[in-house]
């Protein structure tokens, strides 16, 4: 466990791909879940994200981090299809990443594939309230009211 007085791995060691890949899904998860303003969070995960990458090619949460950053700020859904599947591919059974991809897929109107993203993510992860939450809100937007109602009383139970 650190001090907080420590130096992060990815400032000792900038080869570090890993401290890169993480820091780009913690600046993406900001952004997403806006608790920063997306000009101050999406440009440094990004950079983070391509630098993880530039050292090695299959970390998933650098792909995911990017994917989340191409859809959800720089509007290329082209580019953020690409990168969540190759995170997917790297990762299947990650349950964040499916989670990320559920609302990649319901925002382009994909709803049973969004669905099917968050029913995988519940039933890899399903006592995780981040995975209830998810499988709540896409049931929501897909007016899946039955659904959003059962998956809000389990995220709530946890």
């Amino acid at each position: 466990m650190r001090d907080h007085g420590e130096v992060p791995d990815w400032e000792i060691d900038p080869e570090f791909a890993l401290g890169h890949a993480g820091l780009a899904q913690a600046w993406a998860l900001l952004g997403g879940y806006q608790f920063r303003k997306p000009l101050e969070v999406y440009p440094p995960a990004k950079a983070a994200a391509l630098r993880a990458l530039s050292l090695d090619d299959n970390l998933a949460g650098a792909h995911a981090a990017l994917g989340e950053v191409a859809w959800n700020f720089e509007w290329d859904w082209e580019g953020g299809d690409k990168a969540q599947q190759r995170a997917l591919q790297l990762a299947p059974l990650e349950p964040s990443f499916l989670q990320w991809r559920a609302y990649f897929l319901a925002a382009m109107g994909r709803a049973d594939e969004a669905v099917a993203a968050a029913e995988q993510a519940v039933r890899l992860a399903p006592r995780e309230f981040s995975a209830l939450v998810t499988r709540t809100g896409i049931a929501y937007w897909t007016s899946r009211f039955d659904d959003a109602i059962h998956f809000a009383d389990r995220a709530l139970a946890v």
